[in-house]
């Protein structure tokens, strides 16, 4: 029989139990409920905004730490992609904050006790009153909201430690009061008047233009030059890529930051004020300055030019969606304003990159993550070379020679080139290629061609197929043409995060270039006309064209990196603004040269010891048939700027040529292109003397 002690024992532990479990789906209800509260004034718009991947587990992470409540609203703010959002300005904008982003993280803050500021706004929204201090703390020393009644309301002020209140009536009156307020706040030297509802404050750069000018005298009135980052997207000027600065400077007939003696000038102004906004704030301050000896603070031009990007510094404000012409007119809800500023302070803090800076990876076939390609498996598993393609009226070597896809010119070339056999066993080539699910029959020809002749193989497509080494790579930004840069991006970090201590060379190029992988390690080993390299260091190879007074190597030919330029370019240039993340780009190579161009590695000069060129950017048939006399893609700028051999003829055409883009106008099909060009470099086909003699005449 139970004891009544035991039964009271189990009675205890029984409502102690019940009592736990209530606690905690209470807790879990208020969370559930103050999220949703925190989230309502999201407006739908915004809700339904396409989700990147793994939002929800990332806010799961990060419902395990306490967050302000702006950084609640990330997930919705962040779920659309960088360059994307309205509120930065497309992706010039985007750019820019980015550039900011990261000048702010790798320069010290400038703030000192020396320049105490106090951040004075009219007040009308919460949740924008709320994003201000919890985002300007540690920035702004003290804080004063004005509130504006009516004609007859009472005059009243009102202080607690850092946070200041004033309610003023809409008269001229009332501005004075302010400024009679902020001049009793003796401990702060500056005061900055922002306009929240129109633009986004940037501490950052107000301290950095008063540390350039290293201002002494406080005792004389001083106003700073206010500079706005307007919308970049839409200025055509600033088209040409950071060219010129889109910017609007109010200058200092229009300030809206001063020292101490600037607000007691502004206490006596007897200026009529008209209407109840910022503007009307600035225009009033603006008119009582006039004619007054007042000096003012500009960005320090000399600085600008010392430091890269400083000019980016001069911004102390940016204009949100709400100031700019062709959004002006339109109605502004309070929570459109709100998320303007947290998607601006995001990007500028980095808040949005913990969502866009995924490690994405691969899937495999049946779509689970993680996937690991073998890249050996079509050097293990070659394919059967095949003479006769399906669909096509005649085999790889029943066309006379000079006649199929390599043309008259271009035979000749294809025939003085020497497979190598030297230097074969001192460098290991991981081969990348990019392609999509539709021109997976061009990924088989090189299966069956260049590709077994790698020491490591795999191609970055939409659809993960094994036994042509295609592999499902996720990226940023839809699968298209257009948005090459952040597949490219996507090939060099997998190809890092797995195979960096496998291989000692790592080729990417596109699904429409041939490879000679034999005469790439020949190329590696024995260096260019120049002489051998330095291994050590990081090589960029490839084809070389000029931009503007810029070398790059093309993406035509495919180009060629080796480990330690592969290790820098992932740890140290990605994330480097020159790098452009999240830049949706075709231009790829462009891209990547620059990127390499920014920490001092060029575009090498990969001629051989007879200065012919080895990385073809067109077919054999264009190179060998070109003369001083076409056109050609700025030949001269490489010759004259460059100092790079461009030759005629089969000067063209390399004994160990290593890669041409078979893209050819006339071409039936690239995938037959691909094996007529092996079948010719591995006399795979029986050269009859009337064919011989026919490609003679």
């Amino acid at each position: 029989m139970t004891s009544p002690r035991l039964k009271l024992s189990c009675l205890i532990v029984f409502l102690a139990w019940t009592s736990i479990a209530f606690l905690l789906n209470g807790r879990a209800i208020r969370s559930t409920d103050s999220s949703e509260t925190a989230l309502s004034f999201i407006p739908e718009t915004v809700r339904n905004r396409h989700e990147i991947s793994s939002l929800s587990s990332s806010l799961g992470a990060a419902s395990n730490q306490t967050l302000s409540p702006w950084e609640t609203h990330l997930p919705e703010v962040c779920s659309v992609l960088p360059g994307e959002g309205t509120e930065e300005g497309g992706r010039m904008g985007y750019q820019v904050l980015y550039r900011l982003h990261y000048f702010f993280q790798k320069t010290r803050s400038l703030k000192t006790t020396e320049n105490p500021l106090l951040c004075v706004w009219i007040a009308d929204i919460k949740e924008t009153d709320d994003f201000l201090f919890q985002t300007l703390q540690g920035q702004c020393d003290g804080f004063l909201q004005v509130y504006m009644a009516n004609e007859n309301a009472p005059l009243s002020q009102y202080s607690d430690d850092n946070l200041h209140q004033i309610h003023i009536p809409v008269t001229t009156d009332g501005l004075q009061a302010v400024f009679v307020f902020i001049s009793e706040l003796s401990q702060y030297r500056w005061f900055h008047w922002m306009d929240p509802h129109r633009s986004y404050f940037v501490p950052e750069n107000f301290f950095y233009i008063l540390q350039s000018n290293q201002v002494s005298n406080h005792d004389h009135p001083v106003v700073l030059q206010s500079w706005i980052l307007h919308n970049a997207e839409t200025n055509k000027e600033y088209r040409d890529l950071f060219g010129t600065d889109p910017m609007k400077a109010p200058g200092c007939d229009s300030p809206r930051a001063g020292n101490q003696p600037t607000a007691r000038l502004l206490q006596h102004c007897s200026q009529v004020r008209q209407g109840d906004n910022f503007l009307a704030v600035q225009n009033w301050i603006s008119s009582c300055l006039l004619g007054v000896p007042v000096s003012c603070l500009r960005p320090n031009k000399t600085r600008d030019r010392q430091e890269k990007w400083a000019h980016l510094r001069r911004y102390s404000e940016i204009a949100l969606p709400s100031a700019w012409e062709d959004w002006a007119t339109q109605s502004q809800k309070p929570s459109d304003i709100v998320l303007s500023l947290i998607r601006v302070h995001s990007i500028l803090h980095g808040a949005c990159h913990k969502f866009w800076n995924k490690v994405l990876g691969a899937v495999d076939e049946h779509g689970n993550p993680g996937y690991v390609h073998d890249p050996y498996y079509i050097k293990n598993h070659p394919h059967p070379f095949n003479y006769h393609v399906s669909g096509e009226s005649k085999g790889v070597c029943e066309i006379p020679f000079g006649e199929g896809d390599e043309g008259k010119y271009g035979y000749q070339g294809l025939r003085k080139i020497e497979i190598a056999t030297a230097h074969q066993n001192q460098k290991r080539v991981l081969c990348m290629v990019y392609t999509q699910s539709n021109g997976h029959f061009r990924l088989q020809a090189i299966a069956e061609t260049w590709a077994p002749r790698c020491d490591g193989f795999f191609a970055a497509s939409n659809l993960t197929d094994k036994s042509i080494g295609a592999v499902h790579l996720l990226h940023e930004g839809p699968e298209i043409y257009d948005n090459m840069w952040m597949k490219v991006r996507a090939m060099f970090q997998y190809a890092y995060d797995h195979y960096l201590n496998d291989f000692d060379l790592f080729h990417i190029g596109g699904d429409d270039h041939y490879l000679i992988p034999e005469n790439l390690r020949f190329t590696a080993a024995t260096g260019s006309w120049k002489g051998p390299w330095d291994d050590t260091m990081p090589l960029l190879l490839g084809g070389s064209l000029a931009l503007k007074k810029r070398r790059y190597c093309n993406g035509g030919s495919g180009y060629t990196v080796n480990s330690a330029a592969l290790k820098l370019l992932v740890e140290e240039l990605f994330n480097h603004p020159t790098c452009m993340p999240h830049w949706r780009a075709s231009y790829e190579d462009r891209l990547v040269s620059s990127c390499f161009r920014s920490a001092g590695v060029l575009c090498t000069d990969t001629n051989d010891d007879h200065n012919e060129t080895r990385y073809h950017t067109w077919n054999a048939d264009q190179h060998a048939a070109w003369n001083k006399e076409k056109p050609a893609q700025d030949w001269k700028k490489l010759v004259e700027q460059h100092g790079i051999a461009w030759k005629e003829g089969l000067g063209q055409i390399s004994r160990s040529s290593v890669s041409f883009h078979l893209k050819n106008p006339g071409s039936t099909s690239l995938d037959s292109g691909m094996r007529r060009y092996h079948a010719i470099l591995n006399n795979l086909c029986s050269l009859t003397k009337s064919t011989a003699a026919r490609t003679q005449e």
